[in-house]
């Protein structure tokens, strides 16, 4: 069974064995030598006992002195999803809130860096997490790779990930690839602000984890689809031993997937619930007239990046994709006429995963959102080239998914939509 054990305490009893021997000094003066014998023989039988009990430790690591009560915190399958929930909705990280919790016996104040370890450890079945999760994978790396930025903010925090199948899914998956454990240690450089840290993963605490990001998911992507060629930037990625040390799942000798054409542009278009269910107020879509201007001109394929409509699915997406198939056809052909030097495809074939997709934006010489969406959010950070978010592109050049969904209500919605798509203006 699947369970949190919130706050495991160790055995130490270390205050304890200190009245003891202050209250055996008093007696000196009062006892006899041989009962001041058997006292101090008992004291001794006592700590050799207290201190043999073992702590209840993942994948021990930690040298915990005896006199110090570790906080050790245990994730297991249920509990990320209400992790995540507290971590998306109620902007609030989970890492802050045990901590703060042992320090102020609340969860809604900032933790200070502890004077006690923290051991903090995650175990999952990754399939069923991407399969029956209502967040994302790239809400759930923004997560994970944000308690790892708050453990070096905080000091003395080690964090153990583990997937139960991450050999059996690192073809397909990306979380297998940034599990590990990671030892205690704290930021050298500039201090950032911890508030920021535990409310969300934001860009201006992301450079205290954007080295691991990049090259765990660079060796990902090149475990997973090889160097393009030996002069794409990835032929020079440097295999660091001492981050391999660290992560659960080996660098491959020769690509996983061996039958992929990459793209020199990849392009992220989002499907699935916002155009299909409910829209919502946050979610925005670029004009394509827009994302057209971006693309260099040196480009010779262009690949348009969303979820299979069949293969790999979450079951929150196992719905009707009617909506995203009559977005995608003419959009394909709306780049195609602009930019009629390159080849467009739609990479959404059944053998497409995440894994793939997030591998492709990080080979790719440019990189392009096509709407707003945490999805892409880290192979951006990883990519080998040059990567362009939504909001560069203007909100005046936006179209809203809400207005969207208004208009699927209507005879001529369609026609309505790919005009605004497809609109010069400003």
């Amino acid at each position: 069974m699947w369970f949190r054990a919130k706050l495991k305490r160790s055995v130490w009893e270390g205050e304890n064995q200190l009245y003891s021997r202050r209250r055996h000094r008093k007696l000196l003066h009062k006892k006899d030598s041989l009962r001041i014998l058997l006292v101090s023989v008992t004291v001794m039988i006592l700590l050799m006992v207290l201190t043999t009990q073992p702590i209840r430790l993942f994948n021990a690591y930690l040298s915990i002195p005896a006199n110090i009560e570790p906080l050790i915190v245990e994730y297991r399958q249920t509990d990320l999803h209400s992790a995540l929930q507290q971590s998306i909705m109620g902007h609030h990280n989970v890492l802050c809130a045990d901590v703060a919790e042992r320090q102020t016996n609340s969860r809604e104040v900032l933790p200070i860096p502890p004077k006690f370890p923290v051991r903090m450890s995650f175990r999952m079945h990754c399939e069923d997490l991407f399969v029956n999760n209502i967040y994302g994978t790239g809400n759930v790396l923004l997560m994970l790779y944000n308690i790892r930025l708050i453990a070096r903010l905080l000091g003395n925090v080690s964090i153990q990930m583990e997937c139960v199948d991450a050999m059996e899914t690192r073809s397909s998956l990306v979380i297998p690839w940034i599990m590990g454990s990671f030892p205690a240690n704290v930021w050298p450089g500039p201090s950032a602000s911890l508030e920021d840290a535990c409310d969300s993963f934001q860009p201006k605490t992301a450079h205290i984890i954007v080295d691991d990001i990049q090259y765990e998911l660079r060796r990902m992507a090149i475990s997973l689809v090889g160097v393009p060629s030996i002069n794409h930037p990835a032929a020079n990625f440097t295999v660091k031993e001492s981050k391999e040390r660290t992560l659960q799942v080996p660098m491959t000798t020769a690509p996983l997937r061996s039958d992929v054409e990459l793209d020199d542009v990849v392009i992220h278009f989002r499907c699935g619930d916002i155009i299909e269910l409910k829209a919502h107020h946050k979610y925005h879509y670029v004009r394509w007239s827009v994302l057209a201007k971006r693309i260099s001109p040196a480009a010779r394929t262009i690949g348009i990046v969303t979820q299979p409509s069949q293969g790999q699915t979450r079951k929150i997406d196992n719905h009707n994709r009617d909506r995203c198939t009559q977005l995608l056809g003419p959009m394909q052909t709306y780049l195609q006429q602009r930019l009629p030097w390159a080849q467009v495809r739609i990479r959404n074939a059944p053998e497409e995963t995440i894994a793939l997709a997030f591998s492709r934006f990080i080979m790719a010489n440019q990189s392009l959102a096509g709407g707003f969406s945490t999805f892409y959010r880290m192979p951006f950070y990883a990519t080998f080239g040059t990567a362009y978010d939504y909001d560069e592109m203007g909100d005046n050049h936006m179209v809203s998914s809400e207005l969207m969904m208004d208009l699927w209500q209507n005879e001529t919605g369609l026609q309505r939509i790919l005009s605004l798509f497809t609109s010069d203006e400003d």
